[in-house]
């Protein structure tokens, strides 16, 4: 991969991670994300938890989804 693609994805995982942060009031609760329109869920340290396959995402609250 060049350094142009590396540097693409790293401002897109940023932005990702960013607004992510932004929207979730509760630490430590899964962090709702956007990957190619899909919504899916990440943790704290930016893994994945919930695959993006949903048309729709809203926080969790009290470890459930609302």
């Amino acid at each position: 991969m060049n350094r142009i693609h590396v540097l693409t994805i790293a401002i897109l995982l940023f932005f990702v991670v960013t607004t992510a942060s932004a929207q979730n009031r509760h630490f430590g609760l899964p962090l709702p994300v956007t990957i190619d329109g899909k919504y899916g869920f990440m943790d704290a340290n930016c893994r994945i938890v919930i695959p993006a396959q949903y048309i729709k995402a809203f926080d969790f609250s009290e470890g459930l989804p609302q």
